[in-house]
């Protein structure tokens, strides 16, 4: 019997659309698609709002009363919405959006430019540099003050001087009652915390974190916003920390830890940072956990934060049902001698390096990790999920939308000096709309396919990677490129994989100096402006298989 990955590949096999990626509480209406009296925007040039925007389209508001209105199709009491606006200094303007339910206002929203533009090439600066603004976006997130049913219109209007906004999407849910305080767990109001979002509680949560450890008890968060001023990072070994939930426990200012240990457990609250920009040499990770092992992260909020996870040697962790949003760096990189971590059903958003990344970097080897049903959108600079050398990683049904800017949906790379691959990389079953980086702007230099196969810094080394079952739909460019400076010398397989549409070739092997070899089986293409298929490196790379669209 033939290996069913050797079987040509059917979509209707594939599971549906809304079964790929994080199942997530929330029901998410796209602003172009509702009722509005604004201006549709839509194109994908780079540095705009429109380009940046879910879909690649969104809605401007510039006069006095327009708005955009959402039906609601579930219950909700909770409400975020993506939006832009301009930015006079680097240093952020102000204003306020009203939200109305069936015609009544219920909350008058401030908003902000603070953490969203930057400017600049990467990193990228708060420095304002005339045409040079990137990163247009950010999120308003609040409780509605009570549930209102499906059918509800809830009215996004502007009534301020602002000279325009640009509302992306809103996300619609029903939070859930506060969670109540564990069991043997000590809260950080017993040790002087107050969730006035004005007093420092650093101290705090440190001393409770303190007693906890010593006595063997989990750590509190109760309902409230508890701000963290100070620098560094907030230090846990062998800690449990449990809030209230997202909605609920909030850590603002500078909520950052650094974790290490054994059986580090950190559950329902959020950390709402204050990051304004990417300075690498500041430690301000919504998490930076270092040599741990068995540690939980769940049911987490992080934004505003440089990174949401920098991990480094971390073994038997699970990452999952998180949402990380608008912040500056990596979202989550597993970096040097990670391994059997799982990372499963979190959800990234406007991230500005890659969204995940396993990432072997300096010759440490990453081993036998997965990442399974996650969705990342809208990475501003880099690629949606990255693997960066190691061996046995698996990326598995993973829901990939809109890349901006130097990057791809799925990036396998031996950029950053890794160790060569090893046994096999599976990379399966992920569905990518509208990813890889366009050619348009001549900023981007060249192109790069909604999966880009590059070994960058070194040989790829041994091993094998198997690249699977993947959906590619409206790529921006090439639907798969294979490019770099280096040898792809290992087992490199394309099996059933699908192209819906590319703004380019179906496959393509970018002139350069890459050599090697790869191997496609059962390749559909469909629409590719370009053409199916081209081999810039003729004889120095080689192309077989068989059962495909060329």
């Amino acid at each position: 019997m033939a290996d069913p990955e050797d079987e040509p590949y059917n979509p209707e096999d594939d599971e549906p659309y809304g079964q790929k990626g994080a199942l997530m509480p929330f029901v998410t209406y796209e602003a172009e698609n509702a009722f509005y009296t604004g201006e549709k925007l839509s194109g994908k040039t780079y540095r705009t709002p429109e380009g940046e925007a879910s879909g690649k389209a969104a809605v401007r508001l510039t006069g006095y009363g327009q708005y955009v209105e959402f039906t609601l199709t579930e219950p909700a009491n909770a409400l975020v919405f993506r939006y832009a606006m301009p930015d006079t200094d680097g240093r952020g303007q102000w204003g306020t959006l009203n939200i109305y339910a069936n015609g009544s206002e219920i909350l008058e929203v401030i908003t902000s430019s603070r953490h969203a533009a930057i400017y600049g090439s990467w990193p990228y600066t708060n420095a304002q540099v005339p045409n040079r603004r990137i990163r247009f976006y950010d999120d308003a997130r609040l409780l509605l003050g009570e549930t209102y049913p499906a059918g509800t219109k809830i009215t996004i209007k502007k009534e301020d001087d602002v000279d325009w906004y640009v509302i992306d999407l809103a996300e619609f849910e029903t939070a859930p009652e506060p969670l109540s305080q564990p069991a043997n767990s000590v809260s950080i109001t017993d040790y002087g915390a107050v969730g006035d979002g004005i007093y420092n509680c650093r101290t705090a949560l440190s001393n409770a974190v303190n007693t906890a450890k010593s006595a063997g008890k989990s750590v509190w968060i109760p309902p409230g916003t508890f701000r963290m001023d100070g620098t560094g990072n907030i230090n846990v070994n062998g800690v449990k920390i449990y809030g209230a939930g997202i909605w609920h426990s909030n850590l603002t200012g500078g909520p950052y830890f650094r974790v290490s240990g054994v059986n580090n457990h950190f559950k329902d609250f959020s950390i709402l940072g204050d990051v304004t920009e990417r300075v690498d040499s500041n430690r301000h990770c919504g998490f930076e956990p270092h040599n741990t092992t068995g540690d939980l992260y769940e049911n987490l909020w992080i934004e505003h934060t440089k990174c949401g996870f920098w991990a480094v040697n971390i073994r038997n962790a699970v990452i999952r049902n998180n949402r990380i949003r608008n912040i500056f760096a990596d979202g989550i990189n597993l970096a040097s001698n990670s391994g059997n971590n799982l990372i499963e059903n979190n959800d990234l958003r406007n991230t500005g390096d890659d969204g995940i990344a396993i990432n072997s970097e300096n010759g440490n080897h990453n081993t036998n990790n997965t990442v399974y049903k996650n969705t990342v959108r809208l990475t501003y600079h880099a690629s949606l999920l990255a693997v960066y050398g190691g061996g046995g990683n698996i990326l598995r049904s993973n829901l990939l939308c809109d890349t901006i800017a130097f990057g791809s949906a799925i990036n396998i790379s031996s950029r950053f000096n890794p160790q060569g691959y090893s046994g096999t990389t599976a990379v399966s079953g992920n569905i990518a709309y509208r990813t890889g980086s366009s050619a348009v702007n001549t900023e981007l230099n060249k192109t790069n396919g909604a999966i880009w196969v590059v070994a960058w810094d070194k040989d790829f080394g041994g091993g094998t990677i198997n690249i699977t079952g993947n959906r590619l739909i409206d790529c921006l460019n090439d639907g798969i490129t294979i490019d770099g400076r280096n040898a792809v010398n290992n087992s490199v397989n394309f099996i059933n994989n699908s192209i819906e549409g590319a703004n380019g070739y179906g496959v393509l092997i970018h002139s350069g100096n890459v050599t090697g070899s790869a191997k496609f089986n059962y390749t559909s293409v469909k629409d590719a402006s370009s053409g199916v298929f081209r081999n810039n490196r003729g004889s120095l790379f080689r192309v077989s298989g068989s059962e495909n669209s060329w």
